[in-house]
């Protein structure tokens, strides 16, 4: 089955951004997609494609190897043109992101006497952190467990596979039941994906689309992680430690100067307050900052001001409510970094 361009909206003026650049998902994967698009016209003329690795190499290298790469992963027969064209939008730039520079590090150095454990799951939601809490974080018998929750990651909880498949949660009576398991290994997917029927995969699209249209989708995704909101809060404390929960302001929310809650904060302290759970509110620590002048990253992933900022509140808040008030050497387990 062919989709036409015109059925779909070409996207606007855009900069896409690829972490781990050089891995086996963007040449098997990203690119190949992203090729489709401009094959059916869906990309803007206005496009830039930045991709991030830790080797060091020139824009002109990076598009040398998506040019090889892309003849042998693409799913249709490359047009040199159209692939000119996005090859020349392509972009490298080399770089990472270390752990010393994220904001659970910070607060194991501005709380002298605790240790911090990162548990944060890269690229996936709140599913993922109830499971890691439950088969690794309470081997280190935490005295604190503290979820840094950020509001895209509820949208993930539905899905069973992003960036690779993962398990996923479904509420059946109340109570939730895991899917997806066992995970199949990358290699698997890989071997099953020319097989699989892609009339299917587009009656699934166009089913997505509508319950998020509809607004069946939001509900669904809303009621899930509450669920699992609480399996959290009631695992961590039947295991002995205290729960507190952190907002982790993003998209221009950390810049919002106005007192009022967005709708996303306003879901997430309604919801903490209603459980009893002891909430974060990071906003205040980053409009001083701003107020004293410093810079930060409107839009997309924090960066180590932004962590360090989120730190700084975290332990204010932690300190104020009186959640830290154990003897040195105690733990704090913190869950998730912001990926």
């Amino acid at each position: 089955m062919t989709v036409k361009a015109r059925a779909l909206r070409v996207a606007g003026p855009c900069t896409v951004v690829i972490f781990g650049a050089a891995g086996d998902l963007t040449k098997r994967k990203l690119f190949p997609a992203l090729y489709n698009l401009k094959a059916n016209g869906l990309l803007p003329r206005e496009l830039a494609i930045i991709g991030v690795a830790r080797r060091a190499k020139t824009h002109e290298e990076f598009r040398a190897e998506q040019s090889k790469e892309i003849r042998e992963f693409a799913t249709r027969p490359v047009d040199e043109q159209l692939w000119g064209e996005l090859r020349d939008a392509l972009y490298y730039q080399p770089g990472e992101f270390s752990d010393d520079e994220t904001y659970s590090h910070h607060l194991e150095r501005l709380l002298p006497g605790t240790e911090v454990l990162n548990l944060g799951v890269h690229g996936y939601g709140h599913d993922q952190m109830l499971l890691f809490l439950r088969e690794e974080g309470l081997k280190y018998r935490p005295d604190v467990v503290l979820l840094g929750f950020l509001y895209d990651d509820m949208e993930r909880n539905l899905v069973g596979f992003r960036d690779f498949a993962k398990p996923r949660f479904e509420q059946r009576d109340g109570r939730l039941e895991l899917r997806n398991v066992p995970v199949l290994p990358p290699e698997e997917v890989l071997r099953r994906e020319p097989y699989r029927s892609k009339f299917l995969d587009l009656w699934t699209i166009l089913r997505a689309r509508w319950e998020w249209r509809s607004g069946a989708a939001e509900a669904r995704m809303k009621s899930l992680t509450l669920a699992i909101l609480d399996e959290i809060a009631t695992v961590a404390r039947a295991a002995g430690a205290q729960v507190a929960f952190a907002y982790l302001p993003v998209w221009g929310e950390h810049m919002k100067t106005d007192r009022e809650f967005t709708p996303r904060e306003r879901f997430f302290f309604d919801y903490c307050r209603e459980r009893g759970i002891p909430a974060l509110y990071l906003r205040p620590f980053f409009l001083d900052r701003l107020r004293a002048g410093q810079t930060m990253r409107r839009y997309g992933h924090w960066g180590p001001l932004e962590h360090q900022i989120a730190a700084e509140g975290i332990a204010t808040s932690l300190l104020k409510q009186g959640l830290l008030g154990a003897p040195p050497e105690r733990r704090v387990e913190a869950a998730p970094m912001l990926d």
